[in-house]
């Protein structure tokens, strides 16, 4: 009996020696679960939805269960994008992807706190288009005008502030904020004249064929904002560290191969979002130009978001308490990244 169990264990050693060592680990372990929440459905998405076409989550020994939640589900449907039902869950997730700008509300509501800090940002800089009706030619014409705004909180909401800035305008008299639903139902029934609109909005805006267009592009004026942040816990991330790192070395990957690789990205928008008009899936690729190889927390970012809604309350507050940058900082010092466009 005692020499069978060497025999075994002397098979066992020479088979796993001829696996190659790269491959031992996912081997070794049982993969770790992760449940991923998108609260968002937007380009900056698609670098984790290619790690997860490509197998880069379980390369890196990581079991994702990514799902959206049932707000950013509704959205997409109104702007003529349909998920299926069962993509939508509600369950609490370790990480959730989407936003930066829930800060803001520091400034407005009693008792809120920012309980998750940023890991990456992935949207860093404003670049969403203001679109509208026929009749509204430039963006000085937008003044006495219906523009949307959204929830504070929201991108739009930020952007509305910064374009009141840009052009020197009183939010309360010159243009009419509303809070709307910033898609083409919100324009087709009247309720607004432009939309500060996301790619999603844009695809379906353009070409719907009722002479919507480009009035105000905020690309140029090149403002950081902290949007579609990886976001945790800071206890989670204490005692999950490894997982947190495997998550970011697996994200910084698939964005290398969707800045190389289009048809990869066309690919899972198409399977995971359902986007297969090309000229959709143009615009939806070209709103990730302004992502950055190594996505770290969008300082700067908050800073923004901090002097936007600055307030006696926002001032009780350091950005330091918003993000963490150690991980991202431990992959790229490792030359991980770099090593990803050699």
């Amino acid at each position: 009996m005692e020499r069978r169990f060497f025999r075994f264990t002397y098979m066992l050693l020479t088979l796993t020696l001829l696996i190659p060592a790269e491959s031992r680990p996912a081997l070794a372990q049982a993969l770790i679960p992760l449940r991923l929440q998108l609260v968002e459905v937007d380009p900056t998405k698609l670098p984790v939805l290619i790690a997860m076409e490509q197998g880069i989550f379980k390369k890196n020994g990581l079991d994702v269960d990514l799902y959206i939640s049932p707000a950013a589900r509704e959205i997409s449907m109104r702007r003529d994008l349909y998920l299926p039902p069962e993509f939508q869950r509600t369950d609490p997730a370790q990480i959730s992807f989407g936003g930066g700008f829930g800060i803001a509300k520091i400034s407005y509501t009693a008792g809120y706190t920012q309980s998750r800090v940023i890991l990456a940002t992935l949207d860093p800089l404003v670049h969403w288009k203001v679109i509208g009706i026929p009749e509204i030619k430039t963006p000085e014409d937008l003044k006495g005008r219906r523009l949307d705004d959204g929830n504070l909180g929201d991108e739009n909401h930020v952007i509305a502030r910064l374009i009141m800035q840009k052009m020197h305008w009183d939010p309360l008299f010159d243009v009419s904020l509303l809070e709307a639903s910033p898609d083409l139902y919100t324009l087709r029934r009247g309720l607004v004249d432009a939309l500060i609109a996301s790619e999603l909005t844009l695809a379906g805006a353009t070409t719907a064929g009722l002479g919507y267009h480009v009035i105000m592009e905020t690309a140029p004026w090149k403002i950081p904002i902290p949007g579609s942040g990886i976001n945790v816990t800071r206890e989670w991330l204490r005692d999950n560290r490894d997982t947190a790192t495997r998550f970011l070395k697996s994200l910084v990957e698939g964005i290398a191969v969707m800045k190389k690789d289009r048809n990869a990205a066309n690919r899972a928008m198409a399977k995971w979002f359902n986007i297969t008009n090309p000229e959709h899936q143009k615009i939806f690729y070209d709103g990730t130009a302004d992502m950055e190889r190594k996505p770290y927390p969008s300082v700067e970012g908050i800073k923004t978001i901090m002097k936007l809604y600055d307030s006696r309350e926002m001032r009780k507050h350091q950005p330091e308490e918003f993000y963490d940058d150690s991980v991202m900082r431990e992959i790229d010092g490792s030359g991980f990244i770099d090593g990803l466009y050699r």
